[in-house]
């Protein structure tokens, strides 16, 4: 892989008078099926679990966090094999270097681009459930340079 922008696929709708789309990257494969990791609100933006493209190609959304107060979405997708799986963490540290692909609008009148954004992991958080009945560790980030994160990189890894 050469870098971790080539298992980032843009996250769109069936309904082609829909402009909403984010990102979503490949965390796994079997067989024919692969799978995407993407935010629960991009399915929901983009119609909903019917209407969902992943790569351009359609997708079944199998899980969402939304029921639950988490704002993940797990697609399966016959295709993609070409993507390679971009390996989830479970530890990091302050300091530590990171990278967030992501789709954005460059342009209202073009395709989303794909932009890498690089920076560092500041202090660790806690985000809470849209009920606050759980919560999941997390991290402020340090951007590095001139970009920044915008509509479009939710479902970015």
């Amino acid at each position: 892989m050469k870098d971790s922008s080539d298992a980032i696929v843009l996250i769109t709708s069936r309904d082609r008078n829909r402009r909403d789309f984010g990102t979503g990257f490949v965390i796994d494969r079997e067989g024919d099926n692969t799978y995407v990791l993407t935010c629960a609100h991009v399915v929901r933006d983009v119609g909903g679990k019917e209407q969902v493209v992943a790569g351009g190609i359609p997708a079944i959304a199998i899980a969402s966090g939304e029921e639950i107060g988490f704002d993940l979405a797990l697609l399966q997708v016959q295709g993609l094999e070409n993507q390679p799986c971009l390996g989830l963490r479970l530890h990091a540290e302050t300091n530590q270097k990171f990278e967030i692909a992501g789709f954005y609008q460059f342009d209202p009148k073009s395709p989303p681009a794909l932009r890498m954004i690089r920076g560092t992991l500041g202090e660790p958080i806690q985000l809470a459930s849209r009920d606050g009945s759980d919560r999941i560790n997390g991290w402020d980030l340090k951007i590095e340079g001139d970009y920044y994160l915008q509509p479009g990189y939710s479902g970015s890894p």
